[in-house]
C-alpha cells in the first residue's frame, strides 16, 4: 500500500471527525426527549370545555443520549410560537385560548436536533348550560288547566355540544331526585284536582347547570254554572244577559271560558266571556232559551233552559178621516184607519160607539160606518190589536140635520099703507144646524131673504088683496113650512070732508097696522077757513131715528088736509089694549116738523085706550115710549154651570118687566154657540110657581166648555135681550198609574193618567209616603192638559208606601177654581 500524505492525513482526520459527529446526531435523532401535558381546567374526553382559555402545562424530558432540551415548539390554530427550554427536565404553562374549535400542537427539540413527537389535541368550548322542557300527557289547553289525569314529561337538551350528564327534579317542594338520563323522564300521573308545582333543572358534561324552572299542573273538575236574568214577559224586544262563573275547588278554578246559547233549537251561539247578551228578540210569543257554560279545563256545565214570552204591550193608533165641522143633511161615511206599532201584533179591530149604544166592532180596515140619526152623533171608538191591546177612547161628532126648522108662528104687519105694508114676523127655531135665514113670498114669488124678523114690501096696489108667506130656511137648506098672511091694501086713502066753521069734528078710520090697528081717530079743527078733505094715512117709516131715550112703537101716520084752517087741530088716537095702563102712561107723540122731532104733550085715557093730543101744523106723527121701557130685566141664575161630566144641568132664568108687571106674547129659546153662530136648541119652559120664571137643561158638548145664552123673542110690545152664559162640564180623572209594577228605590219611573174633558183645566201631581200612619206629601208638580188631557210626569223616590194623587181644578174666564177633583192610585211599594 502506498504510504499516506499529511494532506491525506489531515482530510482523514476531517473525515473521521465528521463521520463522528454524524453518529451522534444520529444518535441524538434516534433518542429524542419525550414530552406530555396537562390542563387546567381540564377538558372532557371529547375536548369540551367550560371556560374561554385553559392552561396548558408541558412537560419535557431529554433522551437517552443526555442532551438538554432545547426549545418547545407551539401551534394554536396554525400560529406558530417557540418557547426556550434548557436542562434535561423542563415545565412549560402555556394559555390555551378556548373559541367554539381551538387546535393546539406542541413538540420539544433538544440541542442535538432531536424532536419529541408532535402532540395535537383538539379543545371546544361549551359555555351553555342544557335547556330542558315539560310536556304533559294528554297536552294541558293553553289556559294551563285541565280536567283529566296528566302524566308530565321532563326533555333534556345540549344542543349537541358537551352533553348532559344529570337532570335533577321534585314535586310540591318534596326531595330532590336526580337522574343520569340525558333524553326524557316521565313522571308519576297527576289525577288529583288542584294545582301541582313541579321544579326541574339540567347540568352538562362541563358543569354548565341551568337555573331551576318550574311548572304548574292545574286540574279543574269542578263544572262551571251559568244563570240567566231573562223576565216572564216583555213589552217590546227581548233582551237577557246570561252570567257564568267557575267554583273554587281546592284551590283551583280555571276560569270561565265561554257562554253557549241555544235560542228557540237555533244555531249554537259561543260568546268567549264570562256574561253573554242575547236578543233582542223581537218575534212575538213564547221562546225557549238553551244555555250553559265551559270553563278554561273544558268542563261544561249542565245545560239549563228557560222561556219568556215577548208581548204586544202598545195599543195600535187609529185615523178617523176628515169629517164635515158643520151641519149636513145627508148620511154620513165615517172611515177609520188604524196602525200598530212596528212589530207590534197588528191592528185586529175597531170597537166604537154610536150615541151610547152598545159597541159595534169591525175587523176590515178601512173601518167604515154609516151615521144616518137625525141630530148630534157621538162617536167613540178605540182600536184593537190582537194583542188585545186597546187605544185610548178618542171621540168625534157627526151634525147631521134632517128636520126642517119650525116656522114662524105668527106672521103679521107692523104698517100698512096704500103703497107698502112691514111684515113682523116670530122667530124661527130649529133644534139642529139652526134658522139661516127667512124667505119672504109674495103669492108664489119669492120677492125677498132676510136674517131679521121683518122686511118691508112696497110698490102695493092701493085696495088689492095680497097674500104673503114666510118661510124659515136652516143652514142645510131645509125650509119650514110657511107662515101666511092675507093682507087688504088700504085704498088711496080715506078722504073725509071738513066744511068751514069752528070745532069742526072729523072721523076717521084708523088704517089697519101697528099698534092702533082697530077703531077709529078723531080731528077737532078749532077754525076751518076753507073747506076740504082731510085724510089719515099709515107710513111704513118714520122721516128720521127716534129721538134719544125714545123708542117707535111702529105707528107712524101723515095727516093731511085740503082746506085751510088757522088756530089748532085736536087728535084723538086709539093705541093697542093691550099695553098695559103702567106702560101706557108714558107713550108720547113725535112731530115731525120737517127738519126734526118735536116732542107733542099728550093725555093718556088707559080706560078708553086713546091718546089725545094738539098739533098746529099737519106732518107725520109717531107714538113713542121711553127707550127703557119694558126693557128685560138683568137675567139671574145664569153662570158658570158644572154639570157632572157628560150630563146636563138645568138651567133657569127669570124676566120681568120695568114695572114689574107679567110679560106675555113672547117665548124664551136656549141657544148653544157654535160653529160661529147661536142655534136654538129649547124653548125654554114656564117654571110652575114662579112668575116670570123658565128653565131648560144645558149641557156641555163633547165634554168642553160650552156657550149659551137665553134669549127672548119679542113680539110688537116688547124688545128682545138675552145674557150668555157658560157651562163647563166636571173634571174626569183617571187613575195615576206607575209605568212600572216593581219600582225601585232612588230609579227613574213614570207616572201617567189623562183628564176630561180636554182644555182650561190645571193642576198637579201630588206623590204621597205613608208615615206613621199618615200619607205625606214628598213631591208636588204643577201641570196642565191644555192640548192633549193626558199627563205624565217622571218621579225618583227612595225605598218605601206611596201613592200618587192626581188634583185638578177648573180654570176659565168666568170661573177660577170653582170645581176641585182627585184621583188616587194604589199603594205602591218602592224597594
Amino acid at each position: 500500500m502506498r504510504p499516506k500524505t499529511k494532506a491525506a492525513l489531515v482530510a482523514a482526520a476531517i473525515v473521521a471527525t465528521l463521520f463522528a459527529m454524524q453518529i451522534i446526531a444520529w444518535a441524538s435523532v434516534a433518542n429524542p426527549p419525550s414530552a406530555s401535558h396537562t390542563f387546567d381546567p381540564a377538558p372532557t374526553a371529547g375536548g369540551w370545555i367550560a371556560t374561554s382559555e385553559s392552561i396548558a402545562t408541558i412537560a419535557a424530558t431529554e433522551g437517552v443520549d443526555g442532551d438538554d432540551l432545547a426549545h418547545v415548539d407551539l401551534d394554536i390554530n396554525g400560529t406558530s410560537s417557540t418557547r426556550p427550554a434548557s436542562g434535561a427536565t423542563v415545565s412549560v404553562d402555556v394559555t390555551v385560548p378556548v373559541s367554539t374549535v381551538t387546535t393546539f400542537s406542541y413538540s420539544v427539540v433538544d440541542v442535538a436536533g432531536g424532536r419529541s413527537e408532535t402532540q395535537t389535541v383538539v379543545l371546544r368550548r361549551d359555555a351553555a348550560a342544557p335547556v330542558t322542557t315539560w310536556t304533559a300527557n294528554p297536552p294541558v289547553p293553553a289556559s294551563g288547566y285541565t280536567s283529566v289525569t296528566v302524566t308530565p314529561s321532563i326533555t333534556t337538551t345540549d344542543n349537541g355540544e358537551s352533553g348532559v350528564a344529570s337532570l335533577a327534579y321534585r314535586v310540591n317542594g318534596g326531595v330532590w331526585e336526580t337522574t343520569t338520563t340525558t333524553t326524557t323522564v316521565t313522571l308519576s300521573a297527576i289525577a288529583t284536582e288542584g294545582a301541582t308545582a313541579l321544579e326541574f333543572s339540567a347540568a352538562d358534561a362541563v358543569g354548565n347547570k341551568e337555573a331551576t324552572k318550574t311548572a304548574m299542573v292545574r286540574i279543574d273538575k269542578t263544572v262551571p254554572t251559568a244563570t240567566i236574568d231573562a223576565t216572564a214577559t216583555y213589552g217590546a224586544a227581548a233582551v237577557a244577559t246570561i252570567t257564568a262563573s267557575d267554583p273554587t275547588s281546592a284551590g283551583v278554578s280555571s276560569g270561565i271560558a265561554s257562554i253557549c246559547y241555544r235560542i228557540d233549537n237555533g244555531a249554537t251561539q259561543t260568546v268567549s266571556s264570562a256574561v253573554a247578551t242575547i236578543g233582542p228578540v223581537s218575534q212575538l210569543g213564547t221562546h225557549t232559551v238553551l244555555f250553559w257554560a265551559v270553563d278554561r279545563a273544558g268542563n261544561q256545565g249542565t245545560p239549563a233552559t228557560t222561556t219568556f214570552v215577548v208581548k204586544d204591550l202598545t195599543p195600535p193608533v187609529s185615523t178617523m178621516g176628515t169629517l164635515a165641522a158643520t151641519w149636513v143633511s145627508t148620511d154620513v161615511t165615517v172611515s177609520v184607519t188604524a196602525t200598530d206599532n212596528p212589530g207590534g201584533s197588528g191592528v185586529a179591530a175597531l170597537r166604537y160607539s154610536l150615541n151610547g149604544a152598545p159597541d159595534a166592532t169591525l175587523t176590515t180596515q178601512p173601518f167604515t160606518f154609516v151615521v144616518s140619526a137625525d141630530g148630534t152623533n157621538t162617536i167613540l171608538y178605540r182600536a184593537v190589536d190582537a194583542s188585545g191591546n186597546v187605544e185610548a177612547t178618542r171621540t168625534a161628532i157627526v151634525l147631521i140635520d134632517k128636520t126642517p126648522p119650525v116656522g114662524p108662528s105668527t106672521l103679521n104687519y107692523s104698517s100698512l099703507t096704500d103703497t107698502a105694508v112691514h111684515l113682523v114676523w116670530s122667530a124661527a127655531s130649529d133644534a139642529r144646524s139652526g134658522v139661516a135665514y127667512y124667505e119672504v113670498y109674495d103669492g108664489t114669488t119669492l120677492i125677498a131673504t132676510t136674517t131679521a124678523l121683518s122686511a118691508t114690501v112696497t110698490s102695493l096696489t092701493p085696495g088689492a088683496e095680497r097674500t104673503f108667506t114666510v118661510k124659515a130656511v136652516d143652514r142645510v137648506g131645509l125650509s119650514s113650512a110657511g107662515a101666511a098672511l092675507v093682507v087688504t091694501v088700504p085704498g088711496a086713502g080715506v078722504e073725509v070732508p071738513v066744511p068751514v066753521g069752528t070745532s069742526v069734528l072729523a072721523t076717521l078710520p084708523v088704517p089697519a097696522g101697528g099698534l092702533s090697528g082697530s077703531g077709529s081717530a078723531s080731528v077737532v079743527f078749532s077754525n076751518v077757513t076753507a073747506a076740504g078733505m082731510v085724510k089719515l094715512v099709515r107710513i111704513a117709516a118714520p122721516p128720521a131715528s127716534a129721538p134719544t131715550g125714545l123708542r117707535f112703537l111702529g105707528d107712524h101716520y101723515d095727516l093731511s088736509f085740503t082746506g085751510t084752517f088757522t088756530g089748532t087741530i085736536q087728535v084723538r088716537l086709539p093705541y093697542d089694549p093691550r099695553i098695559p095702563a103702567g106702560r101706557a102712561g108714558a107713550l108720547g107723540v113725535q112731530h115731525w116738523t120737517g127738519s126734526a122731532w118735536e116732542s107733542v104733550p099728550v093725555t093718556v085715557d088707559a080706560t078708553n085706550h086713546v091718546i089725545t093730543f094738539t098739533l098746529t101744523s099737519l106732518s107725520p106723527l109717531s107714538v113713542t115710549e121711553p127707550a127703557t121701557t119694558n126693557t128685560v130685566a138683568t137675567l139671574t141664575s145664569l153662570s158658570t154651570y158644572f154639570p157632572a161630566y157628560g150630563r146636563a144641568s138645568n138651567v133657569t132664568v127669570r124676566l120681568a118687566d120695568a114695572t114689574n108687571e107679567s110679560l106675555d106674547g113672547f117665548t124664551v129659546q136656549l141657544q148653544r154657540f157654535a160653529g160661529g153662530q147661536w142655534t136654538t136648541v129649547a124653548t125654554m119652559a114656564p117654571v110652575v110657581g114662579v112668575p116670570g120664571a123658565y128653565r131648560a137643561a144645558a149641557a156641555p158638548v163633547g165634554g168642553v166648555r160650552t156657550l149659551f145664552r137665553a134669549t127672548l123673542v119679542a113680539n110688537a110690545l116688547y124688545t128682545a135681550a138675552d145674557k150668555p152664559f157658560a157651562v163647563i162640564p166636571q173634571a174626569k180623572l183617571s187613575t195615576p198609574k206607575a209605568s212600572t209594577t216593581r219600582p225601585r228605590a232612588n230609579r227613574v219611573f213614570y207616572v201617567s193618567g189623562s183628564v176630561a174633558p180636554r182644555g182650561r183645566l190645571s193642576g198637579r201631581l201630588e206623590v204621597q209616603k205613608l208615615v206613621r200612619g199618615r200619607w205625606v206629601n214628598q213631591a208636588s208638580i204643577s201641570f196642565t192638559t191644555a192640548t192633549t188631557g193626558a199627563y205624565r210626569k217622571a218621579v225618583k223616590l227612595k225605598a218605601g208606601t206611596y201613592r200618587m194623587r192626581a188634583v185638578y181644578g177648573a180654570n176659565t174666564a168666568t170661573a177660577r177654581n170653582a170645581l176641585t177633583r182627585s184621583a188616587y192610585s194604589s199603594r205602591m211599594v218602592v224597594r
